[in-house]
């Protein structure tokens, strides 16, 4: 759902590399953290590319690189050899998104946190319900709603350019694309396998759960816990909705992310006091409190999903979008291609080659 790098490739896309709350220092000290990182980008070359015979230095790269990961940090798996992989296509990515960016800005798409706000709201209005719907778990995921997310980065500069690139897509490209509804019927048809859900697997159940956390470690922490999830417990048992209370009362992301629905689980994925009592439940009943090391949870077992074909009726709004999507993409694409002639571009990190296996001697 997310790209390596901010620009936007398709107009409406609403994922982006900007992680809430994490980028407003990240640029500022990703130099120092470059320079932590020493020789892991020796590999690259200075500089990495020119455009109108103006050169783009490897610091600017990996800077800008840098201030799209989770806290300006390079993760554990982000190998020399992984980085040398990745590296040549981010380059020309990057590339590619100044030149969108300058198209956009010339055609009147300056970036602005007012632009920002407008565009991404509208992009999040008009995402397809399973786009939303990821992107709202993601960040539920960090305790956050889609509007406190735009709030939040609206004054990001990648997030401005973002919306700027997006509105300049948009406008330009992807409101002359259109998709008649016998492209979608006849996508439908040759793709029926692609909305089949096999359902759950055997070894696997079902369950939601409210979970109220310990505030800390003393005895006054897990008595206010076991209350406040008593208290929970009882407003179930008098038939308040489960979900609605586990949106607004649980403390675990699932709460506000799927009315506290876990989904499909196996046996070892869960702590062991929940696993015991989730796997000894019926499908509908609800259990007592259960304490585990995170909290006192509330946990009803829920039916197993089954085999099932999704309708044409159920997908068409769907798959009109993705085939328009494609159109859109695939346009820009040719036009960033245009762009890259026209400005002389020049590239000169290579691509890597995998490396040959010893052969016995």
């Amino acid at each position: 759902m997310r790209k390596l790098f901010g620009f936007i490739i398709i107009a409406g896309l609403v994922t982006t590399l900007i992680y809430a709350g994490k980028q407003a220092t990240a640029l500022a000290d990703a130099g120092a953290k470059t320079e932590k990182s020493g020789d892991i980008w020796g590999f690259m070359p200075d500089p990495l590319a020119e455009i109108d015979g103006k050169k783009i230095s490897k610091q600017e790269f990996v800077e800008f690189f840098m201030s799209n990961l989770p806290d300006g940090k390079l993760p554990p798996m982000a190998t020399e050899q992984l980085l040398k992989q990745i590296a040549p296509r981010m380059v020309k990515q990057y590339v590619e998104s100044k030149l969108i960016l300058k198209a956009a800005v010339n055609a009147g798409f300056k970036p602005s946190q007012e632009l920002a706000e407008k565009f991404f709201k509208q992009s999040i209005a008009e995402a397809s319900p399973e786009e939303k719907k990821m992107f709202e778990n993601g960040l539920a995921m960090q305790n956050q709603t889609i509007d406190e997310f735009i709030k939040q980065n609206a004054g990001n500069k990648a997030f401005q350019e973002n919306a700027a690139i997006g509105q300049w897509i948009k406008s330009t490209v992807a409101s002359k694309v259109t998709v008649s509804p016998q492209e979608v019927k006849a996508y439908f048809d040759k793709n029926k396998e692609r909305f089949q859900d096999a359902g759950d697997r055997e070894d696997t159940i079902r369950a939601s759960h409210i979970l109220v956390k310990f505030k800390d470690s003393t005895p006054e922490s897990d008595k206010a816990a076991k209350d406040k999830a008593a208290s929970i417990l009882k407003r179930i048992q008098n038939d308040e909705s489960f979900e609605k209370i586990a949106a607004a009362e649980s403390e675990c992301p699932s709460g506000k992310m799927a009315g506290g629905s876990l989904g499909a689980f196996a046996k070892g994925q869960m702590v062991k006091p929940f696993e015991e009592v989730a796997w000894a439940l019926n499908p509908g009943e609800l259990s007592d409190l259960v304490k585990t090391e995170f909290g006192y949870h509330i946990i009803r077992r829920d039916a197993s999903k089954g085999a099932s074909a999704k309708q044409f009726s159920e997908v068409k709004a769907t798959i009109g979008k993705m085939l328009k999507d494609q159109k859109v993409a695939q346009i820009v694409n040719n036009e960033v291609q245009k762009m890259m002639k026209a400005a002389n571009v020049k590239i000169f990190i290579e691509e890597s080659k995998p490396e040959q296996a010893a052969k016995p001697e």
